[in-house]
C-alpha cells in the first residue's frame, strides 16, 4: 500500500528524516511554509528511514554538481528551485 505525505522544509532546517523509499512528488509553497509531498510504502515500525537533505536555488544562481533537481516552485514574483544534496556515503 502507498501513501502520500507532507514534510516541511525550513529555512533553517533543509532536511526531512522519511521512509527510504519515498519518492518526491511535488514541490511548493502552503501559506509561508515550503513543502514538499512524497509518495512512500505504508509507514510501521519497522520502516527503515533515512534523511535526506534539500537546497533551494534562485534561478541563475550556481548550482553545485552533486544534486539532483526535485522541484520548482513559484513565491510571488519569484521562481525557486529545489535540490536534493547527494551525499557520497
Amino acid at each position: 500500500m502507498k501513501v502520500v505525505y507532507k514534510y516541511e522544509i525550513a529555512p533553517d532546517k533543509r532536511s526531512a528524516e522519511m521512509p527510504l523509499d519515498s519518492k518526491i512528488l511535488k514541490v511548493d509553497m502552503q501559506g509561508d511554509a515550503l513543502m514538499l509531498w512524497v509518495e512512500h510504502g505504508w509507514v510501521d515500525g519497522n520502516t527503515v528511514r533515512t534523511v535526506r537533505h534539500f537546497e533551494v536555488y534562485g534561478t541563475g544562481q550556481p548550482i553545485p554538481l552533486h544534486t539532483e533537481h526535485v522541484g520548482t516552485f513559484f513565491d510571488g514574483p519569484f521562481v525557486w528551485h529545489v535540490y536534493e544534496i547527494k551525499v557520497a556515503s
